[in-house]
């Protein structure tokens, strides 16, 4: 006898999506900021340590380029665009 089942992907294994969260990161912090930032420089921040939190590695892009953004619309413009309108992000 066959039953349904549910997967939660918690780690990554099954679906890697840290491009998506690298591009979300860029694309809000060049709204805030009117500055493209480089893959490079995610990932230079990312190997520092300490920005495990993509949204607040983006508050710190945007406050590193001389913009105040609220933290919660860092994370409310980072969810529009990784998610997207009905999970078309």
């Amino acid at each position: 006898m066959s039953r349904p089942l549910l997967v939660f992907d918690m780690d990554g294994v099954l679906a890697d999506v840290t491009e998506s969260y690298r591009e979300t990161i860029a694309r809000t912090a060049a709204h805030f900021t009117g500055v493209e930032i480089a893959p490079e420089r995610i990932q230079d921040y990312k190997n520092r340590g300490g920005f495990n939190d993509d949204w607040k590695l983006t508050q710190h892009i945007i406050a590193s380029a001389g913009v105040s953004v609220p933290f919660n619309e860092v994370v409310e413009h980072f969810q529009k665009l990784f998610l997207g309108n009905a999970w078309t992000g």
